[in-house]
């Protein structure tokens, strides 16, 4: 692991400790090296999960939004791939 790389991952770690538990955050140590797992609190769900991957030059974010379209499924999914087009640095996935 690279100095800048321990170095981010060190900052990840410490501002994710001082979340836990505060307003219901928490975390743990992913299955990945350099990744974190947190859980966010919602306020239509329950909770979201989220993966913090610490790459050598950026940091990965990765989280379920829409895990399944009740109605519309077509629609939805094309509105968002064009969303896509439009945003910089994130991208919905489809499942």
């Amino acid at each position: 692991m690279t100095a800048p790389r321990e170095a981010a991952e060190s900052a990840v770690s410490a501002w994710l400790e001082e979340l836990d538990d505060a307003d219901g955050v928490t975390h743990d140590v992913g299955a990945r090296p350099g990744e974190f797992v947190v859980q966010l609190p919602g306020e239509h769900k329950l909770r979201t999960t989220v993966s913090l991957l610490v790459g050598d030059h950026s940091l990965s974010v990765s989280a379920f939004v829409v895990r399944g379209v009740d109605e519309n499924h077509a629609a939805v999914h094309r509105w968002l791939l064009e969303r896509n087009t439009r945003l910089h640095g994130i991208a919905f996935a489809l499942d």
